[in-house]
């Protein structure tokens, strides 16, 4: 089992936090962006610099609603977002550098003012998060209204690629307390609210500013299309993405079994939601842990989901429960 602290659960961040407790030299934009803020991480920087902004958010535009405009954060920090979110096939005249991300760009041109370009048919919940994303490469290079000339002209590295994807889910996720209660439920209703991806509110679950330190991992089921629909439901389920660092999770190859959860709420009706403690072993992901899930979707459609968050367990919880002997929830094909 991994260790807990300095851990996430984005595989990159993870890796970002792991080199931040080693000592490990950042890339240079990333060091210039720590030292503006004064700190000597990164990702304490980003949670600065997203912290100031959303604080003039709420300034500006008084709501208690959960949803985040990104459009107004965009205004806020500076930035243009092309309206069009044509594909960003050229760099224009003048411009200094450019970031990418896995779904969108952001240019920094001369005339001071950095501009994100989405690609059309992105969905809108991942454009969202996509825009964000691009956002907090800006936060990273600004410097009060100026942005380093130096840095902007660097191709970006996987650490600063992460860091602008923890800035997408501070910015759109920003922290509240966590209740005891169902974290897949919550991490569903949370993505719905924000209008963000699942993998995006699940991923903020593991967060470090979150202080969730027992959330080992998070994964998504479906329906394998390869596999016949007469076979039985928990044959059928396959996971869809994993975040699970450190663990081996063979996508498409593990099935869950009949007498786990995840399959349980896979045979419900409509949305499901249940809490339990299992003895697990999906992968390399082994050992007992409270499952949380929630199901929602259609079996007969064909597009029935069941989210899975993984929390190590206590001492305490286990003298309480009863795990049923030899119980796993998935097991390799």
């Amino acid at each position: 089992m991994c260790e807990l602290a300095m851990s996430a659960l984005d595989e990159t961040l993870d890796e970002c936090l792991r080199a931040e407790a080693r000592g490990d030299a950042m890339p240079l934009a990333l060091r210039r962006f720590q030292e503006r803020w004064g700190v000597a991480q990164p990702s304490i920087a980003i949670q600065l610099a997203t912290t100031d902004v959303l604080a003039n958010y709420s300034k500006r535009f008084p709501s208690g609603s959960p949803f985040i405009r990104v459009s107004r954060l965009c205004d806020i920090i500076g930035a243009r977002l092309s309206p069009s979110r044509s594909s960003p096939a050229h760099i224009v005249p003048g411009s200094l550098g450019r970031h990418s991300g896995h779904s969108g760009l952001v240019r920094f041109s001369v005339d001071g003012q950095p501009c994100i370009q989405i690609p059309a048919g992105v969905p809108d919940h991942r454009a969202r998060v996509a825009v964000a994303h691009e956002l907090g490469h800006v936060l990273i290079h600004k410097r009060g209204s100026s942005y380093d000339d130096v840095t902007i002209r660097l191709a970006a590295s996987d650490r600063e690629e992460a860091v602008a994807e923890y800035a997408a889910r501070l910015l759109l996720l920003p922290t509240r307390q966590i209740e005891r209660e169902n974290l897949a439920e919550r991490a569903v209703r949370q993505a719905n609210e924000a209008r963000v991806t699942v993998h995006a509110a699940a991923s903020r679950l593991g967060d470090p500013d979150m202080r969730c330190e027992f959330v080992r991992g998070a994964i998504l089921w479906k329906l394998n299309p390869s596999v016949p629909s007469k076979s039985a439901l928990a044959e059928r389920l396959t996971p869809a993405w994993r975040l699970c660092p450190g663990a081996f999770i063979p996508i498409g190859k593990c099935k869950a079994r009949k007498d786990s959860l995840i399959a349980e709420l896979a045979r419900a009706t409509g949305s499901s939601s249940d809490v339990r403690i299992e003895n697990v072993k999906i992968g390399s992901l082994e050992g007992v842990f409270r499952v949380h899930g929630f199901a929602w979707g259609s079996i007969a459609g064909g597009t029935r989901l069941i989210l899975s968050i993984f929390e190590t367990t206590v001492s305490e919880d286990l003298s309480q429960s009863t795990i049923p002997r030899g119980q796993t929830a998935a097991r390799e094909s």
